[in-house]
């Protein structure tokens, strides 16, 4: 799917309604439930790909409402198997805080030259029911398909909302990939409680720290305030 990822290379995507489902307006598909639609994908070059009854649905917080609004995509929602290039997701994100259109795309791979497991990404012109609503950053889908470039298994990947950490009873974290057990997220919170010497010897025992100081010196360096490393936490997942 890399080819999916070159910034120099603007994909096309079409999205438009599954037959004998409603229309794709913004209050259908402004919900945390995945809805109906087809998805038709077409590379510089390329022929063009359908993928009939897919799963789409709205993401982010302010972002969602504005009218070039940012979709999630769920390939295998409603088919059991179904893929694009080996991909089962997909992100759109309308970087409307980014005029520039380059500052995500810029920003994830300096994340990734500097050894942090973080996505891919490039760009597709999105139309949905016929209608464009331009440019957006396609954004590698954090799930089991992209962390296997990155870890020898996944066993579970939490999603942190705003103001969530590993901290004891952090129920706040989202399951989006694995079982509901949260042993392991429990025991990387109580190592909170220690100090000094005792939390840094347990602290390693249930994170890469060299990692977690590469996010977050990155975090610094690109000045990220919508990231782990700021003053509230936000947009980060734990992975284990």
């Amino acid at each position: 799917a890399a080819v999916l990822f070159d910034p120099l290379s603007i994909s096309q995507i079409e999205i438009t309604r599954t037959s004998g489902y409603p229309a794709l307006t913004f209050d259908y598909l402004n919900s945390e439930t995945f809805r109906h639609a087809n998805i038709k994908i077409t590379l510089p070059g390329k022929a063009a790909v359908t993928l009939n009854n897919v799963g789409i649905r709205l993401k982010g917080q302010a972002s969602r409402y504005d009218a070039k609004y940012p979709m999630k995509l769920k390939f295998d929602e409603f088919v059991s198997g179904q893929n694009y290039l080996g991909l089962k997701r997909m992100t759109l994100n309308n970087m409307v805080q980014d005029p520039s259109f380059v500052h995500e795309a810029t920003a994830y791979k300096m994340y990734r030259a500097a050894g942090v497991p973080a996505p891919r990404a490039g760009y597709s012109k999105v139309t949905v029911e016929g209608q464009s609503l331009g440019l957006y950053l396609n954004l590698e889908s954090v799930d089991k398909t992209m962390t296997k470039r990155w870890y020898p298994s996944t066993t579970h990947i939490y999603a942190g909302p705003y103001n969530c950490d590993i901290v004891p009873n952090n129920t706040c974290y989202e399951a989006t990939i694995g079982d509901t057990n949260r042993t392991r997220l429990n025991n990387a919170g109580a190592v909170h409680n220690l100090h000094g010497l005792a939390w840094w010897g347990a602290v390693n025992q249930v994170a890469d720290m060299s990692r977690v100081i590469k996010l977050m010196a990155t975090d610094i360096f690109l000045s990220n305030w919508d990231g782990y490393s700021d003053a509230v936490q936000n947009n980060h997942f734990a992975h284990f």
